[in-house]
């Protein structure tokens, strides 16, 4: 591992990440084999996760130390495979995959509730009030962290146009994304 800082090698992290692989590795071969696919796919993140911290090219940040940073885009990665992974399968075979990983949240019991935006589309305090809900506050926490991590305005504005059009785009999928536009 490469220190930017220093511009110097970091033997040490890379020593406790390599260590902490073997180990993973080591206690999920002595292990019996996981009963559910959570328990199988949770070592094999976190192996990924530590192989990257140790093996990844240096990251932009180097504060509190790299092998964070490194860490966290190994994260990032798998997430994003995650994604195209369940992309490519289809609805059911993601389906599939969510109940296999959570069955008790999948078993019916909790209803997820939908609503529609798109229905009462007058100016009124009443509609204004019944549309605050935690959506709302994901917009808003998604905003400031967007703000946080980009620390420009058009870039962050610019972001948010751009998941608002994919709102849009998705409407036939989610019918909680029609709103009213006016």
């Amino acid at each position: 591992m490469f220190d930017k800082a220093t511009n110097t090698a970091d033997p040490l992290a890379h020593a406790v990440c390599s260590v902490l692989f073997v180990a993973l590795v080591a206690a999920c071969a002595a292990l019996p084999s996981a009963s559910s696919p959570a328990g199988a796919l949770l070592p094999a993140a976190l192996g990924g996760v530590l192989f990257f911290a140790a093996f990844a090219p240096p990251p932009l940040f180097s504060r509190p130390f790299p092998a964070l940073w490194r860490a966290v885009a190994g994260a990032g990665l798998l997430y994003a495979l995650w994604l195209l992974w369940l992309l490519r399968v289809g609805l059911p075979g993601a389906q599939g995959v969510v109940h296999a990983l959570d069955p008790e949240h999948t078993k019916g019991t909790l209803p997820l509730p939908q609503r529609s935006y798109g229905e009462k589309c007058e100016s009124t305090v009443e509609n204004f009030v019944g549309a605050l809900d935690i959506f709302v506050v994901a917009h808003v926490v998604g905003w400031v962290g967007k703000a946080l991590i980009f620390r420009d305005f058009w870039f962050t504005m610019a972001g948010s146009f751009v998941f608002e059009l994919m709102e849009y785009t998705f409407e036939f999928l989610q019918p909680n994304f029609v709103g009213a536009w006016g």
